[in-house]
């Protein structure tokens, strides 16, 4: 369905997320359960943060740029970082991050197993019938730089 958006703080001074300016309050993933129909859906869902530089200096806010408070979910289907990066003319990616989720039935299953615990050989193997040639990797590790 497209991006999603959770959280937008723009205006950060230095490393201090708090004294940013929130344009979007932060709200939960909720991710919906996949159709028993769809061979394309995948059960986890890849929330994204991303951290850009701001090279010409404070934003001005624009019409399109919406207040979302936490409570609403108005504004956020199909929100577009890409288009807000462009608008406001950022620079490079500074840092991106990422958390994988998935749909909870409420079996309490994030309590047996938390949001950020997937293996890279589970991972994998749910999404081997989208991409034929995937496999675990037997090579040794190779070390990071």
């Amino acid at each position: 369905d497209g991006e999603w958006l959770h959280w937008l703080v723009y205006d950060i001074p230095g490393n201090m997320t708090t004294h940013g300016k929130t344009l979007v309050e932060y709200t939960a993933p909720l991710p919906s359960k996949c159709p028993g129909n769809d061979p394309l859906c995948i059960d986890e869902h890849r929330i994204t943060f991303a951290l850009w530089e701001q090279p010409h200096g404070p934003i001005n806010l624009h019409m399109e740029d919406m207040r979302i408070a936490a409570g609403s979910n108005v504004g956020r289907a199909r929100f577009k970082a890409r288009d807000f990066a462009s608008r406001h003319r950022l620079g490079m990616h500074i840092a991106i991050n990422f958390f994988e989720t998935w749909f909870d039935d409420n079996l309490g299953e994030f309590a047996k197993r938390p949001w950020w615990h997937v293996r890279e050989d589970e991972s994998l193997a749910r999404v081997s019938h989208l991409i034929r040639t995937t496999e675990p990797s037997r090579d040794p590790p190779k070390d990071e730089l």
